[in-house]
């Protein structure tokens, strides 16, 4: 016993006086034009919903894609860049009696963005198909798998604010998570600094008005059979991200993103109101 406390101490110990003897390193992310960074992203998660006077119903889903940003512009002076971003090569599929008929997949879901050097990600209005890719992939939607870098110098141990923007999926507040500095770490054979970032988010979307949107491009998952139901998704998530960014670029090179969610799914019209629970993984790797 003595022997496993002394052991415990001495471990614990060594690490204060790593941390202790880390120099402070400020992260940023490298703006380049014509630069290029693409990753596979890959999905997986499961889902109860407890329908009434049918009780739980169970399902599944897994799905992958690929993800290309290409810088167009740099602007040193505000230290951001414009993005193109492409998401191709979509694969998507349901099991278990919740399913939706099958919906095609677009072929590429192309839009704009802003990136800054401390990874705050900025995207133009959302498209029909964007609202697809949403629905795709639920409550990891609402969270970026690129972890805001902090403001300042950290060192091992290191916390943060991250604000999470409003946005159709938490609602119309911005939410406030905690991220940390823990050194370096690797996920797969990506190696460098590893950051994490973890909290709760509220969900408060309105699933009515996200159909809607899709229908007008063709994209609507139901296949139009929700037709003018109003319907809403209320609820929490607990999230939690760990990513592994470059030492010398800042750029990320692999992340993981595990969100548990506890919702509601209100069909307001017919006065009725779904449990759902779920959990929901997903990683990103750079190419």
């Amino acid at each position: 016993m003595r022997k496993t406390l002394a052991i415990s101490a001495l471990a614990a110990l060594t690490i204060v006086v790593y941390a202790a003897g880390q120099d402070p390193v400020l992260l940023r992310k490298s703006l380049k034009v014509d630069s290029t960074e693409s990753y596979k992203v890959t999905l997986s998660g499961t889902q109860s919903v407890d329908v009434p006077s049918m009780g739980p119903m169970d399902m599944g889903f897994n799905g992958s894609y690929n993800w290309i940003f290409k810088t167009t512009a740099v602007d040193a002076a505000k230290n951001e860049a414009d993005v193109d971003v492409t998401i191709k090569d979509m694969k998507f599929e349901m099991t278990g009696p919740m399913q939706m008929p099958d919906a095609p997949m677009p072929k590429d879901v192309i839009s704009k963005m802003k990136i800054d050097s401390r990874y705050k990600l900025t995207q133009s209005k959302l498209t029909g198909q964007n609202m697809q890719m949403m629905l795709a992939m639920g409550a990891a939607s609402a969270v970026s798998p690129f972890i805001e870098l902090p403001e300042s110098n950290v060192k091992i141990g290191d916390s943060w604010t991250v604000t999470i923007p409003k946005s159709m999926m938490i609602g119309d507040l911005d939410v406030k998570l905690k991220a940390s500095f823990s050194g370096e770490g690797s996920i797969e054979d990506k190696r460098g600094y590893k950051l994490e970032m973890t909290g709760q988010l509220p969900v408060n979307m309105d699933l009515s008005k996200i159909m809607e949107e899709m229908a007008k491009s063709g994209t609507d998952p139901s296949g139009g059979m929700m037709g003018d139901m109003k319907m809403t998704m209320t609820g929490t998530m607990d999230v939690k991200v760990v990513s592994i960014v470059d030492k010398a670029t800042g750029t990320v090179l692999a992340t993981t993103m595990t969100i548990g969610s506890n919702m509601n799914v209100n069909l307001v019209d017919m006065g009725m109101s779904m449990p759902a629970k779920g959990s929901t993984t997903i990683k990103l790797i750079s190419n």
